[in-house]
């Protein structure tokens, strides 16, 4: 679906603006060129309008995916083709335990899809609940038919403890089942995550048979057999302490003899992980330069200024304080 055929739904998005522009100045700000720049802020942009949650937005299941790797099989599988996937309208039902890694997996695959220029949409069972019964009449009509329409669906948390009652139920199921049946008869992906092993026997009544009928013969449900859950940082590939080693040494550098070529050296190695590291814990700071009397220009990445005869001290400061931020926080999750 072109993006302009579709009006998104507000109600159905919950992306706070001042985070998603402070993403976007940041790459504005960066040191990346021109044409990487202007991608990034696309990418952004499209997530965003998406509903991927926002500490998804950087990562990449080749390089930061630390779940079961039979889910980064399944990744691999279905990006593949992906105009092949939407054609056929491959629909599948991430279930398993927690932390095994199927919100990344969902996630990631919008991404892609957003990336190759379809409409995606992440969302939640508990959300669609709310927009059904709390919504004005306009944002449920908008809600369902983004819903019915978009090109790639993702409805994360599929699960019946967001149902009050059974009564209730059925009239989520009405709603639902409308959605569903359009999606289907139209041959568009739908993506589920549920923590149940069977998604169709944990509803009851009318919503169960509903996705029972809907998810026969057209979804492919994709079973993670319970195991380590791997956001425990004792089963993640790179355990906190060696992040903990890479910033302190990074810290030990800005703390030595910059202008020694060997140390610079380092440092410009360095210094695209460790800012990378420290936009993921969310303690990444632009520096404020001053101008002229009383004039501030906000913005400056300090990577960039940290060999600047003028500004160099002033960024090393900020930098440290931001590592010493970034170490913190790692330690207290190791605890």
């Amino acid at each position: 679906m072109d993006t302009q055929d579709l009006v998104r739904s507000r109600a159905l998005n919950n992306i706070p603006s001042r985070k998603l522009q402070n993403v976007l100045s940041s790459i504005e700000n960066g040191t990346d060129d021109l044409q990487t720049k202007n991608v990034k802020l696309i990418a952004i942009n499209r997530y965003a309008e998406s509903n991927i949650p926002i500490e998804y937005w950087t990562l990449k299941m080749e390089r930061d995916f630390k779940g079961d790797p039979r889910l980064l099989a399944k990744y691999n599988e279905y990006t593949a083709d992906l105009m092949d996937s939407y054609i056929n309208g491959n629909s599948v039902c991430f279930a398993g335990g927690h932390g095994l890694g199927k919100t990344m997996t969902i996630t990631c695959i919008l991404k892609k899809a957003s990336q190759k220029g379809f409409t995606s949409l992440y969302t939640t069972l508990s959300d669609i609940v709310s927009v059904l019964t709390s919504g004005g009449g306009e944002d449920k009509f908008l809600a369902r038919r983004e819903l019915a329409m978009v090109d790639f669906l993702a409805i994360d948390e599929f699960d019946p403890r967001f149902m009050p009652s059974e009564n209730a139920a059925d009239l989520y199921a009405r709603s639902l089942e409308s959605v569903f049946r359009t999606r289907s008869q139209n041959k568009l992906p739908t993506l589920m995550g549920t923590n149940s092993p069977n998604p169709v026997e944990s509803f009851k009544g009318q919503l169960k048979d509903s996705i029972g009928s809907l998810m026969k013969g057209k979804m492919n449900i994709f079973v993670v057999t319970p195991g380590k859950d791997y956001r425990d940082p004792k089963n993640q590939y790179e355990p906190l302490q060696e992040r903990i080693k890479r910033l302190d040494l990074f810290k030990d550098l800005l703390s030595g003899n910059i202008l020694d070529p060997n140390v610079r050296s380092q440092i410009n190695q360095k210094a695209p992980l460790i800012e990378k590291e420290l936009k993921e814990l969310s303690v990444f700071q632009v520096m404020g330069v001053a101008v002229g009397p009383n004039v501030v220009q906000t913005g400056m990445n300090p990577f960039v200024a940290i060999f600047d005869p003028t500004l160099g001290k002033q960024a090393v400061l900020l930098l440290r304080d931001m590592l010493d931020q970034a170490i913190g926080i790692l330690k207290g999750r190791d605890r």
